[in-house]
């Protein structure tokens, strides 16, 4: 029975750290990655990227961070849905 108890305990403060972590993820793309600002010039940016200099691996990479944006319920990217409706247009 307590090892019941201590199993359900454990299973209970996983989900409250699944859960915080959906959140904080979330945060991330939301007020980050997602965050568009305009220049000086009045050229839209990202001023917040994650980069990678690997050629072979920047594809997997963004497949990766849009799934994990898609998983915690983060918007899309504001560019990247105006890139989408501009193709097509």
């Amino acid at each position: 029975c307590m090892n019941n108890i201590a199993s359900i305990a454990a299973e209970m403060q996983q989900e409250e750290r699944d859960a915080e972590l959906r959140v904080l993820v979330k945060e991330l793309f939301e007020k980050y990655l997602n965050r568009v600002e305009e220049s000086s010039s009045g050229k839209l940016f990202s001023p917040v990227v994650i980069s990678n200099c690997r050629v072979l691996t920047v594809e997997p990479l963004n497949k990766l961070m849009e799934r994990i944006r898609i998983l915690s319920g983060a918007t899309e990217h504001p560019l990247h849905i105006a890139q989408r409706i501009e193709r097509t247009v």
